[in-house]
């Protein structure tokens, strides 16, 4: 799983607890990213889940870059 940068960072500790390996988006050096632009690094680098806190996220995320 990839967590958003808006995240805690001590969610991936507990994913770990509980069997799931997670990523934070920050530590990958992702922190200035757009949604979209995040969402596409996250697939070219093999995640299949994201987590965020970010309300929008799924409409800001569909826009085409600017």
């Amino acid at each position: 799983w990839l967590l958003d940068v808006n995240v805690d960072a001590r969610v991936a500790a507990f994913l770990a607890e509980c069997g799931v390996l997670a990523e934070n988006a920050i530590d990958r050096g992702w922190r200035g990213l757009s949604n979209g632009e995040l969402v596409a690094h996250a697939v070219q680098n093999g995640f299949t889940s994201l987590l965020t806190r970010d309300a929008g996220f799924r409409e800001a995320a569909s826009q085409p870059p600017t």
